[in-house]
């Protein structure tokens, strides 16, 4: 499968950020707090940002923020439900909820959805609701966490959503034996910081203020690729799923995170980035979602090093 790109729900001009864009999606279900699970027509990011309050030592990971997602309901969405949720809300009845969004890939033999993986968002606030009888059918829910759990390894499921994988570089957490292959790589070269000041006229004026190094992006598969085979291992995503719910809940630390860059199947350079921070997380990227509104069970990180080493 290949991203959507820019183009949105109704293949308008979508702007290419992830967190301003919608994508019509085929392969998500939903459930809000043991109502009937339903299939969104649309979704928003769903993800987390990690702020940064110092670099370069144990406990610069500062807090950790929920953006809101946003999803379009189908015929299938237990409208009254939600409706009457909606108005207990409206009445002031605040509870938390909690919402699980899976991602699914379909058998291509017996044609069902098979769950792969779930997003739980717990502490969850319904923030808006439309019943679709004056604007359409719509939600948008403010999480307070979201954990990951892995419902589902079969190499041949996850092929049909995952993402295609470049040749080089490959990523490994410290720590962690997995390897995993990506989709897209950049940034992370070294940048001259500037400072503001004042300048001599009275004015502003910037002014050097060292070398650093600058943040990165990349999309995590679990497959990489060995020669001209592309091996597929979901569990390659234990440690880093481990650690992204970690800094969800707020319990991570920073990461070195080294990328092996390979040439004719053979390692030819190590670059480790180290004590990283990732100030966003994709869990659910909307650019990333194929034509067919398949959402791949993929991570779309931005993460900023302290320090870069290369061997």
């Amino acid at each position: 499968m290949g991203p959507q790109g820019p183009a949105g729900p109704a293949g308008g001009g979508a702007p290419l950020d992830e967190n301003a864009a919608m994508a019509a999606v085929s392969n998500l279900r939903v459930n809000i707090d043991g109502l009937p699970s339903f299939r969104p027509n649309a979704v928003s990011r769903l993800g987390f940002n990690v702020a940064v309050s110092s670099l370069g030592h144990i406990g610069s990971i500062g807090q950790t923020s929920f953006p809101q997602i946003t999803m379009m309901l189908g015929s299938d969405a237990p409208i009254s439900d939600l409706r009457n949720l909606w108005n207990n809300i409206l009445n002031g009845s605040f509870a938390p909820l909690l919402v699980t969004v899976t991602v699914q890939a379909r058998d291509p033999v017996k044609g069902a959805f098979v769950d792969m993986v779930n997003f739980q968002m717990t502490g969850a606030l319904l923030t808006q609701f439309s019943d679709g009888s004056l604007a359409p059918a719509s939600l948008v829910l403010q999480p307070n966490n979201i954990q990951i759990s892995r419902i589902n390894s079969t190499p041949s499921l996850y092929g049909l959503i995952d993402l295609p994988v470049q040749p080089s570089p490959t990523l490994q957490l410290a720590g962690a034996p997995e390897v995993l292959g990506l989709h897209s790589f950049s940034g992370g070269g070294s940048q001259l910081q500037v400072v503001e000041g004042p300048a001599p006229d009275g004015g502003t004026a910037y002014y050097p203020g060292g070398i650093g190094i600058a943040d990165f992006s990349l999309v995590a598969v679990a497959t990489i690729q060995s020669g001209l085979k592309f091996v597929t291992d979901v569990q390659n995503f234990d440690a880093l799923e481990q650690w992204l719910s970690l800094l969800a809940a707020q319990q991570g630390l920073e990461k070195n995170l080294t990328l092996t860059t390979v040439v004719s199947g053979k390692p030819t350079a190590v670059t480790t980035y180290e004590y990283c921070v990732p100030v966003r997380v994709s869990l659910i990227n909307p650019l990333l979602v194929d034509q067919d509104g398949m959402v791949p069970y993929v991570y779309s990180l931005t993460l900023r090093p302290q320090s870069v080493r290369v061997q």
